[in-house]
């Protein structure tokens, strides 16, 4: 006699999943008649796995719509919020998966510095359950990272940024990945 397996699924967890995506694609968009206090942004951004998913290969576009000043010091410390959106293909022993998530994100600098340590979070829909050897669990999961950004020039950056993407427990697959990578931006 076989076994019959069944898996919990929990009450209203795709609603909740469509209702978070929603939420953050229109803080994403913000207010079209707002002022920004800088241009948005278009990148690309590759680079590999850490840990447990050394070998992966990350190639991504994001787009930051807006960005607006939430403060600036006296001395001159700012904090810079923005909207953004990715969408990537991540590889890893011979499976890929494309991902897409849209979330805030902030960057704390110096007004007479060009470096800026940014820090952010975003839900995040994924292709697949599995990548190599990583279980996943399912489609949603959320994406969180720090970076380090240089400002080239007033139209042109580079950012070395860690990110890390699992589903925060909501499924009992949970392997997550972190990736390392280095991103490319010109501001419009």
């Amino acid at each position: 006699m076989r076994a019959i397996h069944t898996r919990y699924r929990a009450p209203f967890r795709g609603t909740v999943a469509a209702g978070l995506l929603a939420a953050a694609l229109i803080f994403v968009s913000g207010d079209a008649t707002a002022q920004t206090a800088d241009p948005g942004e278009l990148g690309v951004r590759a680079g590999g796995g850490l840990g447990g998913a050394s070998g992966a290969r990350y190639f991504g576009l994001h787009w930051r719509p807006w960005q607006r000043s939430l403060m600036e010091t006296a001395s001159g410390w700012t904090v810079l919020a923005y909207g953004g959106v990715q969408l990537a293909r991540v590889s890893y022993q011979g499976d890929r998966l494309y991902k897409l998530s849209a979330g805030p994100g902030l960057w704390i600098g110096h007004r007479d510095l060009p470096l800026a340590l940014g820090l952010g979070t975003a839900p995040t829909l994924i292709s697949g359950r599995r990548l190599g050897s990583r279980a996943l669990g399912g489609p949603f999961q959320f994406t969180s990272h720090l970076a380090l950004r240089w400002q080239a020039s007033p139209g042109f950056s580079l950012t070395y940024r860690l990110q890390h993407t699992s589903n925060a427990g909501l499924h009992s697959d949970n392997d997550g990945f972190d990736i390392q990578m280095l991103e490319a931006a010109y501001a419009y």
